[in-house]
């Protein structure tokens, strides 16, 4: 079966109308999104001491990806929140701080190497606020089924983020040219789809993997019998 948008259920115009509405309720009303910028998320609450390194590593390899293709990175690793240096803000305070950073920029990006409660928050934010959100797998490392299976996402899988840097850069600068909505795909069900030059949407999980192949999450090596 191939990727077929069978119903628009958000169009790009729409999406403004509904983030305008969800800034409202968060209390966000000022916000002005951040057409270049992207919020690399990574794995911290929870990560042991042994893994840090390990996930650290991972991280800045893609985000130099990222950088590459020319979007400005926020990095929680990076903030004083980070509960690796301190655990001193109040929970209400790092929700408040870490939302506002999610919902400003119109990417979102999250290095998926190891289980953590509080990334799993940001990337459902990244969904609810209609973002391009990017889940970043590496191959072998199993890690939720409720992140890479979060409807209107986009799910990739990689070996080594350095030999394959220019196929990563180059998925995100072909995301840059999409505005994105909500459609039904044939494949895809319920699925983030991407309009570029007012042109008939396309399924954007669907095109990522057509257009990088090498990079198709593969689920079928984590089934247990």
């Amino acid at each position: 079966m191939k990727c077929e948008i069978e119903k628009i259920l958000l169009n790009s115009e729409q999406r403004l109308v509904h983030i305008e509405k969800l800034l409202e309720l968060d209390g966000l009303e000022d916000v002005v999104e951040n057409r270049n910028g992207i919020y690399c998320a990574v794995p911290l609450t929870g990560a042991p001491e042994e893994k840090r390194k390990f996930i650290e590593d991972e991280h800045e390899k893609i985000k130099t990806c990222i950088k590459e293709a020319g979007l400005e990175i926020y990095d929680p690793k990076d903030a004083p929140q980070n509960p690796w240096l301190k655990i001193t803000d109040l929970p209400t305070t790092v929700y408040d701080q870490d939302t506002l950073q999610v919902v400003t920029p119109k990417f979102f990006e999250f290095t998926n190497v190891y289980p953590s409660t509080g990334a799993g928050i940001e990337q459902q934010k990244a969904i609810m606020y209609l973002k391009i959100p990017v889940i970043v797998n590496k191959a072998g490392v199993y890690t939720s089924r409720m992140s890479n299976g979060a409807r209107r996402s986009i799910v990739i899988e990689y070996n080594d983020a350095v030999s394959e840097k220019e196929e990563i850069t180059s998925l995100f600068k072909t995301l840059m040219k999409f505005e994105p909505g909500i459609g039904m795909c044939k494949l895809h069900g319920n699925t983030l789809i991407g309009y570029s030059d007012s042109k008939n949407p396309v399924c954007l999980p669907g095109l990522i993997d057509e257009l990088y192949p090498s990079l198709v999450y593969n689920f079928s090596k984590y089934v247990t019998k």
